[in-house]
């Protein structure tokens, strides 16, 4: 996943040792909800952008490695399911509402989170929610890739001896 940082994050990203914590900050926008849902994948609450993200138990990982032509999967695991959380499931999330659920990631340090820009995020779209009413699981794909393929046009050379191959055409 790409990344925008500052001086000072780069700075502190390419340190061999850092007592700096980098922090995964999650906004889910729903269609329909009054508002967005933010979770900080930290142990205390985090001001971004003038936004309070809550501290939550979050555990990011990566299911498909980006390439040119692939979408990023990402899958998320939510801790401690509360009834905030198990009331926007059970309101947002039915099959027949065709639901419209948007995730917007940023990586931040956790003592600087403003350096991180507010634009940087990099949006998502949930798939499937599970959940055992303890854990949630989401299953996210990045959000505005295009894929697209390069051919060529029918360019040969001659070489390795080969002369009947044509040659460049347009």
């Amino acid at each position: 996943m790409p990344r925008t940082l500052s001086a000072n994050q780069t700075v502190e990203k390419n340190k061999l040792q850092s007592d700096q914590p980098w922090v995964y900050l999650l906004q889910i926008n729903i269609s329909g909800a009054s508002g967005p849902y933010r979770l900080a994948a930290f142990d205390q609450d985090i001001v971004f952008s003038g936004q309070v993200f809550a501290r939550y138990p979050l555990d990011l990982e990566v299911l498909e490695m980006p390439t040119h032509a692939a979408l990023v999967q990402v899958r998320v695991t939510i801790g401690n399911v509360d009834q905030q959380l198990q009331a926007l499931l059970e309101t947002y999330w039915a099959p027949q509402a065709n639901p419209q659920w948007e995730v917007l990631i940023w990586e931040c340090m956790a003592t600087a989170p403003n350096e991180t820009p507010f634009a940087a995020a990099e949006v998502f779209s949930v798939q499937q929610i599970t959940t055992d009413l303890v854990t949630a699981v989401a299953d996210l794909v990045a959000e505005g890739l295009t894929l697209a393929a390069v051919v060529p046009k029918r360019r040969y050379t001659v070489s390795n001896g080969f002369r009947f191959i044509p040659r460049g055409t347009r």
